[in-house]
């Protein structure tokens, strides 16, 4: 005759069994979104990261460019389609040379094409700094 501590071991053993089997069940789907939000969040802070060095790269080479370049050609009045050419290339260089290679690398990756890339962007600088020119002050 079975005690009534194995009579209970005995009913409670199958269900015991089918609620840890559906608890590894949600903890392994559990587990998989986690690292899913994690890389995503990775991944987007990754991006946030890049994009803003890009963008903050490209703003100071063009003002830089602007200030020792092409300011002084077009208080001149020598500012041909040369030196618009030559200004460009100085800018696109000197971005060049102050993006890291995981930055350039992270641009091949996401965009495909590098220079594309890079000359939209200092292109669409250069016209927005064009619009937002500093107020003059005068006497």
């Amino acid at each position: 005759m079975n005690t009534l501590f194995e009579q209970l071991l005995d009913i409670a053993a199958p269900t015991l069994g089918l609620l840890l089997s559906a608890l590894a069940g949600y903890l392994l789907t559990y587990i998989s979104v986690k690292k899913q939000q994690i890389k995503e969040q990775t991944s987007s802070e990754t991006a946030k990261k890049y994009i803003d060095m890009i963008t903050d790269t490209i703003s100071k080479c063009v003002e830089a460019v602007n200030q020792t370049y092409v300011d002084a050609l077009k208080d001149a009045g020598s500012f041909t389609k040369e030196a618009q050419e030559e200004a460009f290339n100085r800018c696109y260089n000197q971005v060049m040379e102050l993006l890291s290679d995981d930055c350039k690398r992270y641009i091949k990756e996401t965009f495909t094409d590098l220079e594309v890339y890079l000359v939209t962007l200092i292109e669409a600088t250069v016209k927005k700094s064009k619009k937002t020119k500093p107020l003059e002050i005068t006497k």
